[in-house]
This record gives structure tokens, C-alpha cells and sequence, in this order.
């Protein structure tokens, strides 16, 4: 069965799709909860809309995306004017936040197998396991240490790679999405991009002072930008592996308290 999408992932959607031109646009204040709880909504939506989509079956995976594409955006529509995280919105700026969800979620290159998990959750029989990227460790260095580990349990290395392996599976697959497939694929574009976008949604969403907030966006964003680079430069490799693996222990969690 997929796994649950977890809060990391959410924001991590919700980072691609706040870096839009439409959602740019939107007030400050209201770009990461606006855009947070359309992210989260859409991704609650997607088993029903999945399951709506393949009813009569269509002919070809370009009509079913066609009705993925049409579904989700009607529902994420629907749900506009009960997501309290939308208040302050213009109906032009909710349009703009429902395509653009849309857009991240059917053609992002790192995103697309996971909204494809998501909507094949609303199958029966269970769907097909997440297709959660392969180990993030170097196969050279995982035959390393099958060979030390080989002799320290008394197995065969062939034996002990299977365990090796078995691990690692487990560690790639609680880390958020849209870290770990890049990763493990070496999609080092992918990755640069996401960092960026991910630095922008945090610097946008900061509780600034006033002063701050009345210089023009475009040199507030700059100044915000290098503050924020000199902070995570300052911190050392043990605060940001806390940081990562707080959030592997939080995906662990809900996978185990649904």
C-alpha cells in the first residue's frame, strides 16, 4: 500500500509550486499556508479523483490524464472556499493557485511517479507499492561493507548484501519524495532547483520586521536570500543530519500512526 504523504513532502510540493509566476504575485503573507493547504487538499483528493477518472475506462493513458488533469482541477475548486488557509484570496490569485498545484503535480519531473502513487491509492485490490527510488548509497560502497559485515556475522557476502540492502531500502524510503528520488538518480539540476525553491519558500514566509518588509520584493528576496545562505553555511554537518533525520523520524511515525 503507498505510503501516506508526509507533512516534508507536502512542503516540498508546495515549495515548486509557490516559486510560480501566478503564485508570486499572491500577498507574502498568505503564499506558504495558501499554497501548504492546496497542496495538502489536492493530495487528499487525488485516490477519489484517481478512481472517478478510470471509471468506463479510456481508451489510453492520454485521455486518463486528461481526466486527472480536468478532475483534480475541478475538485481543488470546489474545496477553494473551505480551505481556511485560502482566506485573503482573490478568485483570480485561487485560480492561479489551482493550476499551478495542477501544474507542479502532473508535470514536475521529479513529482510525477509520486502523484501517480497517490492517485493508484484509490485502487482495488491495494495498489502497487510506491515506486520510491532505489538505495541513495553507492552500490560500491554497500559491497564494501557487505564484504566487512560478511565476516562479522559469519555470512555470505551475498548474504549480507541482501541484508545491506534491505536496510538501505528502508532509509531511502523514509525520506521525503522529492529528496531522495534525485538523489538515488543522481538528478543533481533537480536537486539544485529544489534547494532553491525550498530557500525561497522559507525566506518569503519569515516573520520580518517592518523595515524589512518596505524595501521593493525584489531586494528584499535578495537580502533575505543571503541571510538565510549565511545561516545554513554556519551550521555544521551534525545540525543539518538532525534536521534530516528528524524528518525520516516524523515519516516513520505517521507510517506507523496513520
Amino acid at each position: 500500500h503507498a505510503a501516506a504523504t508526509s507533512a516534508a513532502e507536502l512542503m516540498l510540493v508546495a515549495c515548486k509550486v509557490a516559486r510560480l509566476a501566478e503564485v508570486q504575485e499572491m500577498p507574502l503573507a498568505l503564499r506558504m499556508p495558501s499554497t501548504f493547504a492546496l497542496v495538502d487538499a489536492a493530495f487528499e483528493a487525488l485516490p477519489q479523483v484517481g478512481a472517478v477518472a478510470r471509471e468506463g475506462g479510456p481508451d489510453d493513458e492520454c485521455q486518463l490524464y486528461d481526466a486527472l488533469v480536468e478532475g483534480l482541477d475541478s475538485r481543488l475548486t470546489e474545496v477553494c472556499d473551505s480551505l481556511g488557509g485560502l482566506d485573503g484570496l482573490t478568485p483570480q490569485q485561487r485560480e492561479g493557485l489551482v493550476a499551478g498545484v495542477v501544474e507542479v503535480l502532473f508535470g514536475d519531473s521529479i513529482l510525477t511517479e509520486q502523484t501517480w502513487a497517490a492517485v493508484d491509492s484509490g485502487e482495488q485490490p491495494p495498489p502497487r507499492e510506491a515506486p520510491f527510488a532505489p538505495p541513495l548509497i553507492d552500490p560500491e560502497r554497500l559491497s564494501a561493507l557487505a564484504g566487512s559485515w560478511a565476516e562479522t556475522l559469519e555470512l555470505g557476502e551475498g548474504e549480507a548484501r541482501e541484508l545491506l540492502d534491505g536496510v538501505a531500502r528502508a532509509i531511502s524510503t523514509s525520506m521525503p519524495w522529492p529528496v531522495a528520488r534525485p538523489l538515488a538518480r543522481k538528478l543533481y539540476d533537480e536537486s539544485e532547483r529544489l534547494h532553491a525553491h525550498m530557500r525561497l519558500l522559507v525566506a518569503q514566509a519569515l516573520p520580518l520586521p517592518e523595515e524589512v518588509l518596505r524595501l521593493p520584493e525584489r531586494s528584499r528576496d535578495s537580502l533575505v536570500l543571503a541571510v538565510l545562505e549565511a545561516a545554513l553555511e554556519s551550521c555544521n554537518l551534525y545540525a543539518l543530519e538532525s534536521a534530516l533525520l528528524t524528518t525520516m523520524a516524523q515519516a516513520l511515525l505517521r507510517s506507523e500512526h496513520p
